[in-house]
């Protein structure tokens, strides 16, 4: 898998409306922080990082010995 960083760009524009979304708490946490510090929605940096992992995304088969 290459090592691409993730790159946010910073908005000054808040968003006003608010989307229901699963995670556990502390990646909850981590993405609230992303969003004041960045002003991008959560929505947004969601998926960002959701978009991220398709296009860097590599699936491996269960190597034998670890069955």
């Amino acid at each position: 898998m290459n090592n691409k960083n993730l790159v946010l760009t910073k908005q000054l524009e808040k968003e006003t409306g608010y989307q229901m979304m699963t995670v556990g708490l502390s990646l909850h946490k981590k993405i609230k922080m992303l969003a004041a510090e960045t002003g991008i929605p959560m929505r947004t940096i969601l998926e960002t990082m959701i978009r991220y992992g398709f296009d860097n995304l590599e699936i491996q088969d269960v190597d034998s010995d670890e069955e």
